[in-house]
């Protein structure tokens, strides 16, 4: 019996040290898990604050944009400005030579009219003198057969 209590006690202290050496295996896969879980929480909290930054770049890039936007914006209604004041600027100087350039075009009209009469009348004037002209040498001709 005293045997069986010790080959029993023997046992009992195998599976204790083994217990204890499954405890220490445990507390030292725990320590490593701890380790790992600080590594990962760091990680996680370096990827957090990137993500932060990433999304406060990206809050100031739309900002950004939104700046050259009105930027943009404020340029193109600038520009539409100064053509429309050019427009305005021109048109009255436009309309005034348009009407020169019309008033040129009826002088020149009124002017080929008046041209094209007189050719007229010079032609009827020359038919008259070559009329005299013939008349005259007909008197001539009359007179020295007389």
């Amino acid at each position: 019996m005293e045997r069986a209590l010790s080959s029993k006690a023997n046992l009992l202290t195998k599976q204790l040290m083994n217990e204890a050496l499954n405890l220490e295996k445990a507390q030292q896969q725990q320590k490593k898990n701890e380790e790992t879980l600080r590594e990962l929480e760091s990680t996680i909290s370096e990827v957090n604050k990137d993500v932060e930054t990433v999304q406060e770049r990206r809050a100031a890039l739309k900002a950004e944009i939104h700046l050259l936007d009105s930027d943009r914006q404020d340029l193109q209604n600038e520009i539409r400005q100064k053509e429309q004041r050019a427009k305005d600027k021109i048109l009255p100087e436009i309309e005034r030579v348009n009407k020169l350039i019309a008033e040129v075009n009826a002088e020149i009209a009124a002017t080929q009219a008046k041209t094209e009469k007189e050719e007229a009348l010079n032609r009827d004037i020359e038919g008259k003198i070559a009329a005299m002209d013939k008349d005259k040498e007909e008197y001539k001709d009359k007179i020295d057969t007389l």
